[in-house]
């Protein structure tokens, strides 16, 4: 259990290392803003995707995060990285179940990441695990995600194969006010 509490406290550090080399280098391609001039106001943002390990199915979820203003006029309201909270409806071999999920996620313009920790429960199997996920995105917008299932307590599931992909949008606040996608 010792290794895999380092593993995680390990996880953790990569996962803000990445956020801030992101953000770091959005500033300097800006000009040299600081990050405060970047970054605009919390916001929530909802969450709808598809996850595929063994089980397939539905990732819902809600992103508490922050934006990056790239341009002066234009500012992306989706979060460029923030805490989120969600989980997956998935289904394996006729069974359907609830994976509930706390995670931390950050995106650039072409790539981003997220650290899942999950709880499972199938029949008497439960387990808690940790994803670390890095992919390909489009300003926060849309997401594709690889990532790796680490079980804490080493158990192995039939239900989650370690190889996990996801696809996510992460919605606008422009699709909510008259399906506009940039502020007029």
């Amino acid at each position: 259990m010792e290794v895999r509490v380092s593993f995680f406290i390990k996880c953790i550090l990569i996962f803000f290392a990445c956020l801030s080399i992101c953000i770091k280098g959005f500033s300097q391609e800006l000009g040299g803003k600081t990050k405060d001039e970047l970054l605009g106001p919390w916001e929530f943002t909802p969450k709808l995707g598809y996850v595929t390990q063994s089980a397939s199915g539905l990732e819902v979820g809600l992103l508490y995060g922050r934006g990056l203003d790239i341009h002066n006029s234009l500012t992306y309201e989706i979060p460029s990285y923030g805490i989120a909270t969600g989980g997956e409806i998935l289904g394996y071999n006729g069974k359907v179940f609830f994976m509930p999920k706390l995670s931390a996620e950050f995106h650039s313009m072409a790539y981003g990441g997220r650290l899942d920790f999950s709880y499972f429960k199938v029949n008497k199997h439960q387990d808690l695990y940790l994803t670390p996920q890095f992919g390909l995105g489009i300003t926060s917008f849309l997401s594709l995600l690889f990532g790796y299932n680490i079980s804490l307590s080493g158990k192995n599931s039939d239900y989650l194969s370690p190889i996990k992909f996801s696809i996510y949008l992460n919605a606008p606040k422009h699709f909510s006010k008259g399906g506009k996608f940039w502020p007029g």
